[in-house]
C-alpha cells in the first residue's frame, strides 16, 4: 500500500500529484475486485443488505480480506441473525476491518464539516504518470496464505492442531505458469510478487473437489481457507 502514499515534503501542499493521479486507476481496479468478492455475502434467503451496508462490507474486504467477511457471514447466517452491517461488525472474526470501515465512513459523512475555505489554492498543472509508472503501481508484493484444516469444532476457522499437512495446493493465474505448494501444519504460502492487482486467480486442492477464485489485491497478505468436515481422515 506504500505505492498509494502521496506524501511528498518537497511537493506543493506536501502531496505528489503524480502518485495521486497514478493511484486512481489502481484504487478503482481494487475496489472493483472487492465488489465482485463481496457479492456472495450481500444477501441471504432473499434479503439484501442496504446500499450503505453493502459498501461497508466491501470496504471490510478491502482492509481485512474476503476470508474474514466469509467467516463472519457464515456465523451470522448460521445463528439466524439479520444480515446487517451492525451484525457483521458485532461478530467480525478478524481483529482489523471494522475499525477501518467505521473510521473511513465517519470521514465520508463528515467531510463537508471539515472542509477549509479560508485559504486560496494555487493551481498546479498535474503530470500524468507514464505507462511504466502506471505499471509499477499495478503489481503486488504480497503473499497468499492458504489454510487447509480439519474443522473439528465447526467454527470455520483453523485452530491449533487442526491443520492438515502434505496436501497439494495449486495456484493458477491466466497467462502465467501454475504453481503448487504442499501444506505444512495446514499452511501453504505463495509469493505473489509481480502479480497484477485485480487479476483473477484460481486456488485448488489437488485430489480433492475443493477450489475457489480470488482477485489479486495490493494487501501484504491474502488468506484463503479450506475447512474439511470433522470426519475427514478418520
Amino acid at each position: 500500500m506504500s505505492k498509494l502514499n502521496t506524501d511528498c515534503p518537497t511537493c506543493a501542499f506536501g502531496r505528489s500529484l503524480d502518485k495521486a493521479a497514478g493511484s486512481i486507476e489502481l484504487i478503482t481496479r481494487v475496489l472493483k475486485a472487492d465488489c465482485l468478492q463481496a457479492k456472495p455475502y450481500l444477501s441471504y434467503n432473499g434479503k439484501k443488505l442496504n446500499y450503505e451496508d453493502s459498501w461497508k462490507v466491501t470496504l471490510a474486504i478491502y482492509n481485512a480480506g474476503v476470508g474474514c467477511v466469509q467467516e463472519t457471514y457464515h456465523d451470522i447466517t448460521n445463528a439466524g441473525y439479520d444480515l446487517t452491517w451492525d451484525n457483521f461488525e458485532n461478530n467480525f472474526t478478524c481483529v482489523t476491518g471494522t475499525g477501518y470501515v467505521d473510521k473511513l465512513w465517519y470521514s465520508l459523512v463528515t467531510f463537508d464539516e471539515h472542509r477549509k475555505t479560508d485559504y486560496a489554492l494555487e493551481f498546479v498543472e498535474p503530470t500524468l504518470p507514464t505507462p511504466e509508472q502506471r505499471q509499477s503501481y499495478s503489481v503486488t508484493n504480497g503473499t497468499l496464505i492458504v489454510k487447509v484444516f480439519q474443522d473439528k469444532n465447526g467454527d470455520g476457522t483453523m485452530q491449533a492442531g487442526e491443520g492438515l499437512s502434505d496436501i497439494e495446493v495449486l495456484l493458477t493465474v491466466p497467462e502465467l505458469s501454475p504453481s503448487s505448494n504442499l501444506t505444512s501444519d495446514g499452511i501453504a504460502e505463495f509469493d505473489l510478487s509481480g502479480y497484477t492487482i485485480g487479476q483473477r486467480a484460481k486456488v485448488a486442492l489437488i485430489g480433492y473437489n475443493k477450489s475457489t477464485y480470488i482477485f489479486i489485491t495490493p494487501e501484504e497478505s491474502q488468506t484463503v481457507s479450506f475447512p474439511f468436515l470433522p470426519a475427514f481422515g478418520q
